[in-house]
């Protein structure tokens, strides 16, 4: 059982619940927990930073870059079984399932803390992020603090600068896994000179091989690894789907509900123009592989942290555009029953809401932070960071400089020109999918391709987009996963015209989906019969200033693609 949700009701100190454990689990939770005397509280650091876009980082910002390097390396390096080592933090969001961290929650509950298929996606993760931030940083400045003493001034003002960067996975520049995460040795200046080191963004090594056989595997047995990995053709399957993943990336902010923005279980029916962040963030995992196509073991790769950077700072630039969404009729977070469980509080179902608890993260008095905390854009400044694209201001200024960030970033007509005017309207297209999670017992991936041949095989260029689920079902919660593929680009870079007679007659015998396994294998459709894909188009008017966001019209359903093909809908 794999799917989050969260306990409602606040209380100071958490206290474990013992529950039967196997005997190799006895051991294991007899080393690691009960460490800390003190329960670690998420502060934040004191001065307000950016958190950089790691390619901008590393060009523009070298110093910063390094100590960010020799930061993650020593905290890398840390005794595994200590409560703030990267290990125990990695574990936070999946296994080892059952093995509470600092003593908090119900042991033995068969699940992490994170929070994936819940209205708390978003939120729950921003504490999470904090934790790292300030945990990084510190052991940067621990390095910082080893240079000689005529140098020991400039890399402690870096290492206190940095902050956690992004990876802009929608943006010209991120169509592909940044070169600082894809190189397995790095150049570094470290306290006694220029040195190679293993680059600690390409992998995890781990230390102990008695906690590592605690990390579960689905389709790979995760404990034969000595280190994490990605799919060696990673690369090509992000830079495949990158124009899709803009085009939703930019669409998702047309929702001025935050729920529907954040996750797609409030996705009521398929033919909406509705794109959720959960969605698009799943694809990347997917398309990444390996540990990070496995939600209990993906927070070990490095990689995790610079690709829900760049979630959070989504998240940011939302909050920036919709500042009134704390209030009215959609509030921030809309009250949901889930069903599912966590480790905070076990098995019991509870109601998700603005009031929730994000187990297991507290503040400096030891009281579990809520989805309120986080509930705009300013509420990461009190933490000591922003992005560049919503520094602090006044309200009205976020919004403007949200907004014009957003047009220039990720408008798939392009860049305003020098009156700051944009192109108007075009027809758009995306194929909408949906599908029962829990039909199949094991993470996979809803693939569109457009070719005349089937794809021969997960990476073929073919493939534009997919729909991904990125945590397991029991059946006892909300189950349908709702997702969206953009085809307008892939249909451009066809030359194919945008009226629907030359769409549908393009797509007719070259629009088609694939069910891609967590081993990359194709499986057959049968065992997915609750799939459901259709194609739909929509007028979108785009306005004429950078400072407003488009209309989206709406959707018209066009069976004639769709209909005689598996799962596909008709008239």
């Amino acid at each position: 059982m794999k799917i989050i949700s969260l306990f409602l009701g606040l209380c100071a100190v958490a206290t474990v619940i013992s529950s039967p454990l196997q005997s190799k689990r006895d051991l294991l939770k007899r080393d690691i927990l009960n460490t800390s005397k003190n329960l670690t509280a998420i502060t934040g650091l004191k001065k307000l930073r950016p958190r950089l876009e790691i390619n901008k980082m590393q060009a523009e910002h070298p110093d910063i870059f390094n100590m960010f390097v020799l930061g993650l390396k020593r905290w890398q390096s840390m005794p595994e079984e200590l409560d703030e080592s990267y290990w125990r933090i990695a574990g936070i969001h999946g296994a080892p399932v059952g093995i509470p961290w600092q003593n908090q929650g119900v042991a033995g509950t068969e699940m992490g803390y994170c929070q994936h298929n819940s209205v708390l996606f978003l939120t729950w993760h921003r504490p999470y992020l904090i934790l790292v931030e300030q945990l990084l940083v510190r052991k940067a400045m621990e390095v910082a603090n080893e240079f000689p003493k005529k140098q020991r001034k400039r890399w402690m003002q870096a290492a206190q600068n940095v902050r956690l960067p992004y990876w802009d996975w929608a943006a010209p520049g991120g169509e592909t896994v940044p070169a600082a995460y894809d190189t397995k040795t790095i150049k570094v200046i470290t306290p006694t000179g220029i040195k190679t080191i293993e680059n600690p963004m390409y992998n995890y090594k781990f230390q102990r091989t008695d906690f590592k056989d605690f990390l579960w595997g689905g389709f790979n047995d995760f404990t034969l690894a000595n280190e994490t990995f990605r799919s060696w053709n990673s690369t090509n399957a992000i830079r495949d789907t990158y124009a899709s993943r803009r085009a939703n990336t930019y669409r998702a902010f047309s929702s001025k509900r935050f729920s529907h923005f954040n996750s797609r279980i409030f996705r009521e029916k398929v033919n909406t123009t509705v794109i959720s962040l959960e969605t698009v963030h799943n694809s990347i995992h997917f398309q990444l592989a390996g540990f990070m196509r496995d939600v209990e073991v993906a927070a070990f790769d490095p990689i995790f942290w610079l690709h829900h950077s760049q979630v959070d700072r989504l998240m940011s630039l939302w909050q920036a555009i919709y500042p009134a969404s704390v209030v009215g009729e959609y509030a921030f977070v809309e009250p949901f029953n889930n069903t599912q469980g966590n480790l905070g509080w076990g098995y019991d179902p509870i109601i998700e809401d603005i009031n929730t608890p994000l187990w297991p993260f507290r503040d400096s008095k030891s009281k579990l932070l809520i989805a309120k905390d986080f509930s705009t854009a300013a509420s990461s400044f009190k933490y000591g960071y922003y992005y560049p694209e919503v520094p602090p201001s006044s309200e009205a200024k976020m919004i403007r400089a949200a907004t014009v960030a957003l047009n220039k970033l990720y408008n798939p007509l392009g860049a305003a020109d020098n009156n700051g005017r944009l192109p108007r309207s075009r027809l758009e297209y995306n194929v909408d999918i949906s599908f029962d999670i829990g039909e199949l017992k094991e993470l996979f991936q809803v693939a569109v391709y457009i070719s005349q041949k089937p794809p021969s095989s997960a990476y073929d260029p073919a493939i534009i987009g997919g729909t991904a689920q990125f945590s397991l079902a029991d059946g006892r919660g909300e189950n349908t996963m709702y997702g969206s593929v953009a085809l307008t680009p892939a249909l451009q870079s066809n030359g194919v015209e945008l009226d629907k007679e030359t769409v549908i007659k393009f797509l007719k015998d070259r629009l088609g989906w694939l069910i891609l396994g967590q081993d990359g294998k194709f499986i057959e459709f049968d065992k997915l019969k609750s799939l459901r894909v259709g194609v739909y188009a929509s007028m979108v008017q785009y306005p004429s200033e950078d400072d407003k966001l488009p209309v989206y019209g709406e959707p018209e359903m066009i069976p004639e693609v769709t209909e005689g093909k598996i799962g596909g809908l008709k008239k």
